[in-house]
């Protein structure tokens, strides 16, 4: 995936193939992503809802299109830092999570984790 197109079918399609691999997941999951959608409107629901995720701050109305979702993961802390005056400066944001399951093990790679059964 490229990016989100302008052709309203693609995004959906893009979105519902990102709600599938959440869904599927059975590890904790953490998503952060850019999505052309409004919060609580069109395909906010199949990214949000459709992937049993938690948004990490349901009642931010004033966003463009940056999501932070999680799963299986304890949401301890999220600050909104800046905010930009166009969607691709629009925040930048912070959150820090903890993992409950103590059989699970988090590797990370740069800015990129994944978690693994014990």
């Amino acid at each position: 995936m490229e990016g989100q197109e302008e052709d309203p079918e693609d995004r959906r399609l893009q979105t519902t193939e990102l709600s599938r691999i959440m869904r599927e997941s059975p590890r904790p999951f953490v998503f952060l992503g850019y999505v052309v959608t409004n919060p609580h409107e069109g395909n906010y629901h199949i990214l949000i809802d459709d992937a049993n995720m938690n948004d990490i701050e349901p009642e931010d109305y004033d966003r463009w299109c940056e999501y932070i979702a999680f799963r299986g993961v304890n949401r301890v802390g999220y600050a909104r830092i800046s905010r930009g005056t166009i969607t691709d400066t629009e925040v930048i944001k912070l959150l820090r999570v903890l993992i409950v399951d103590t059989s699970w093990k988090i590797y990370c790679e740069g800015l990129s984790c994944y978690g693994a059964k014990l």
